[in-house]
């Protein structure tokens, strides 16, 4: 509702040859967009050869612990002070009319806001320095 609002303000500050302007420039975009790429253009697109890709991968090796009977794997590794964790459970203790919440409880575990970032701040932040 707040971007429709933002959207609306920003329509009604624009002149009417503003506005044309913008929907001119939008039109082209999108016929730029669906317009199919000469070869010369698609030419200059960098490629990769198998021989450029690692035959030995890095290997990072795992830490294990045993926390309240739980077991953790921790591997260290730089991550631009970013905390990457998986977690797994055991479903089977789990009652069978209570299965279709697990997604739900995934969802709201893996979309959480942080002290610095919301959650859509963060992964852009995340993807930006990926």
């Amino acid at each position: 509702m707040k971007i429709k609002n933002d959207l609306d303000n920003f329509k009604k500050s624009l002149s009417k040859e503003e506005l044309n302007k913008l929907i001119s420039n939008t039109l082209e975009l999108i016929k730029y967009q669906n317009s199919e790429d000469s070869s010369e253009n698609l030419a200059k697109i960098p490629m990769i050869d198998l021989k450029d890709i690692k035959t030995n991968p890095e290997w990072y090796e795992n830490r294990m612990f045993l926390i309240s009977n739980t077991t953790l794997y921790y591997c260290d590794q730089f991550c631009n002070n970013v905390i990457y964790l998986d977690l797994l459970f055991d479903l089977r203790v789990l009652p069978n009319d209570l299965i279709q919440y697990c997604s739900l409880l995934t969802s709201i575990l893996g979309n959480q806001d942080t002290k610095n970032y919301s959650y859509s701040d963060l992964e852009k932040e995340i993807l930006l320095n990926c």
